[in-house]
């Protein structure tokens, strides 16, 4: 269950009023589809989290009947899920959130967008896993001289020196 107002997550039952802990409105709690999902490419496999209607729109169940199809601890049946599973190919966006253990840094993914139209536009014999990018060189400063000075000024000064 979400808030109707802000869509963060509460423990409020269906047909209660609450007052959320996030938006501090007074608002009735609603059904909000949250699957954590496989996500593959040819660099591998990652499980990512997606929510509310951009889970609604990648598989043909809405939060209602995901509701109806939950067993009392939370699951899908095997029916239902069989009926999420495919293999058609997106462009999923992942939003990155790192979280510390005592021992390590972690990372988990959200599904930022999805994109099936693109699909045509993607040359697959040519397409590299999707890496972060370097990190960026420092800059390397210049005295005010050296950043005002030009090049025939610099080399008159080295023939002075020689002579």
């Amino acid at each position: 269950m979400c808030c109707s107002k802000c869509n963060k997550g509460t423990d409020a039952e269906a047909d209660d009023i609450f007052q959320c802990n996030y938006c501090k409105e007074k608002a009735k709690p609603e059904p909000r589809c949250k699957f954590d999902v496989q996500l593959r490419d040819s660099s591998g496999d990652i499980t990512a989290t997606i929510f509310g209607a951009q889970a609604e729109n990648l598989f043909p169940i809405n939060a209602q009947k995901w509701m109806e199809s939950t067993s009392t601890v939370g699951q899908l049946s095997v029916e239902t899920l069989a009926t999420l599973y495919t293999t058609d190919e997106q462009i999923i966006q992942l939003r990155t959130y790192q979280f510390h253990t005592a021992t390590t840094t972690r990372c988990k993914f959200n599904v930022n967008s999805v994109h099936k139209e693109c699909l045509a536009t993607i040359d697959h014999s040519t397409s590299e896993p999707m890496l972060p990018p370097p990190p960026k060189k420092a800059r390397k400063k210049l005295f005010e001289k050296e950043a005002t000075s030009t090049p025939a000024e610099d080399n008159s000064k080295v023939l002075d020196r020689i002579s």
